[in-house]
C-alpha cells in the first residue's frame, strides 16, 4: 500500500512540474518569481561631539525599502567594536512600503576611548526575500578620548 500511495505521488508531482504548475512558481533558487522587497540602511548616524567615556551615546539609523513590492517585518541588528562583532541589540522593523522607511535609536555606554565601529544590518535574520540580499550593511567609524 505505501508503494502505492508514494508512487501517485511522483506522478502527481511529475505531472505538476510537466505542466509547469510548480516551475512557475519559483525561480531555479526555490525563491519566489517576480519583484521583490530590498531592505537598505540608508542612514547611520552618532552624535559624536559629546562622546565621553561611560556615557550613553545615541546611535539613529533608518531602514528603506528600495524595492517594488511590500516588505516584511525584519529584524535590523546593531553591533559595535573594533570590528563591529559585539552585538548591541536587535531591534523589529515594521513592514515597508516600497520606498517606506523606517527611522530607530538606540543607546549604548561607551566603556573607554579608543577606536569604535557600529554597525548596522537590515533584515539580519533574512526574514524577508530580497532582491539583493548583500546590501543590507552600513558602518560608521570615530574615535575619542586619547590619540590613535
Amino acid at each position: 500500500m505505501k508503494k502505492t500511495i508514494a508512487a501517485v505521488i511522483i506522478i502527481v508531482l511529475t505531472a505538476m512540474v510537466q505542466g509547469g504548475i510548480l516551475a512557475m512558481a519559483t525561480k531555479p533558487s526555490g525563491r519566489p518569481a517576480g519583484p521583490a522587497p530590498d531592505l537598505v540602511i540608508t542612514d547611520l548616524k552618532i552624535d559624536q561631539s559629546h562622546i565621553k567615556k561611560d556615557q550613553k551615546v545615541t546611535i539613529i539609523y533608518k531602514v528603506k525599502n528600495q524595492g517594488k513590492v511590500m516588505s516584511g517585518k525584519s529584524i535590523t541588528n546593531l553591533s559595535i567594536g573594533s570590528s563591529a562583532n559585539k552585538q548591541i541589540a536587535n531591534v523589529s522593523s515594521p513592514a515597508l512600503a516600497p520606498g517606506g522607511s523606517y527611522t530607530g535609536q538606540v543607546d549604548y555606554v561607551v566603556p573607554a576611548a579608543g577606536k569604535y565601529v557600529f554597525k548596522a544590518s537590515a533584515d539580519y535574520k533574512n526574514n524577508v526575500f530580497e532582491s539583493n540580499e548583500m546590501n543590507n550593511e552600513r558602518s560608521v567609524s570615530f574615535s575619542f578620548g586619547r590619540k590613535l
